[in-house]
C-alpha cells in the first residue's frame, strides 16, 4: 500500500507514479491519499485498474472520494469511533451517497478537530479519555496537546457523541 502524504513528508506521489509502479509492481494493491484533492483520486481511479485500491487518508473526504469511485478510507477518527466510520464507509460502498453526507455532517466537528495538533496526539487523548487505551502518551518529537487545545478537543468529542445519539 502507497502512502502519499504530503503535508508531513513535502511531497506527493503523482498518478504516473503511481501508475508506473502498479505496473512494474502488482504486489501494490492501492494508495492511500492523504493530499485533500479530490481530483487526484478521480484520476487514480480512472488511470489504474479497478482492483487497485484508492482509499482517502483524510476522514472528511471519504464521501467525495467514494463519490469519484474511492474505496474507502484509512481513517483517523475510527480509532476512537470505529462504528459511525465503519458505518459512513459502508454507505460509500453501497453508493447510498445522501445517506452517508447526513453522517459525514454529524462528524464533520470531530474530523477537523482531531487535527488541531499533529495526529496522533489528539485522537490518542480522546481514546484515552474514553477508556479505550491506558495512556495518551506520545513519544517524541510530538508532545501533549496545550491545555487550550485540549478543551477544544474534549468539547467536541462531547458534542459529536451527543449528534451521533
Amino acid at each position: 500500500m502507497l502512502y502519499s502524504i504530503p503535508g508531513r513528508c513535502g511531497i506527493e506521489i503523482t498518478v504516473e507514479t503511481v501508475v508506473r509502479l502498479r505496473q512494474k509492481h502488482r504486489n501494490i494493491i492501492g494508495i492511500k491519499e492523504a493530499g485533500g484533492q479530490v481530483d487526484k483520486a478521480a484520476r487514480l481511479v480512472r488511470e489504474l485498474d479497478p482492483e487497485f485500491l484508492v482509499l482517502s487518508g483524510d476522514d472528511s473526504l471519504t464521501v467525495a472520494f467514494g463519490e469519484v469511485g474511492g474505496q474507502g478510507i484509512i481513517s483517523v477518527a475510527s480509532n476512537w469511533l470505529p462504528g459511525p466510520v465503519a458505518q459512513l464507509a459502508a454507505l460509500v460502498r453501497q453508493k447510498k451517497f445522501a445517506e452517508a453526507k447526513v453522517l459525514q455532517a454529524k462528524l464533520a466537528d470531530i474530523f477537523k478537530t482531531l487535527f488541531i495538533e499533529p495526529n496522533p496526539v489528539p485522537v490518542k487523548h480522546v481514546m484515552q479519555r474514553s477508556g479505550l487505551i491506558q495512556s495518551g502518551e506520545v513519544r517524541l518529537p510530538l508532545c501533549e496537546m496545550s491545555d487550550a487545545n485540549r478543551l477544544l478537543v474534549e468539547a467536541c468529542a462531547d458534542a459529536t457523541l451527543a449528534n451521533l445519539r
